[in-house]
């Protein structure tokens, strides 16, 4: 016969309501590229942020459009950055989270 082993359960689970995602495109809406030092920078820092924010995240890379003004077809690759987030951490982020990527926009 086999002996059982107890399985313990977790006790300090998190209802995550909240889906934060920031997209870093390679391209600037004229259509040339972005530089890729530049681009890495703020991906780097959602990461550095989503993680302090919100314990963690996500990168996923994929490919999106838009039509520029001259009407063509713009594609290019964008990376995804995603975290899912409590109540208590976006209370605690609220104001923080409009700010930031007005601020990059400035940069």
């Amino acid at each position: 016969m086999m002996e059982r082993k107890e399985v313990v359960m977790a006790t300090d689970a998190y209802l995550l309501r909240h889906l934060f995602e920031f997209f870093v495109p390679s391209q600037c809406r004229c259509g040339e590229p972005l530089p890729d030092d530049k681009r890495q920078e703020i991906v780097d820092e959602a990461k550095k942020r989503m993680s302090t924010w919100f314990g963690g995240f996500t990168v996923t890379e994929a490919r999106g459009g838009w039509i520029l003004e001259s009407g063509q077809l713009a594609e290019e690759p964008v990376s995804i950055i995603f975290s899912n987030a409590t109540d208590e951490a976006v209370k605690n982020t609220k104001t923080i989270l409009w700010l930031w990527p007005k601020a990059l926009r400035l940069a």
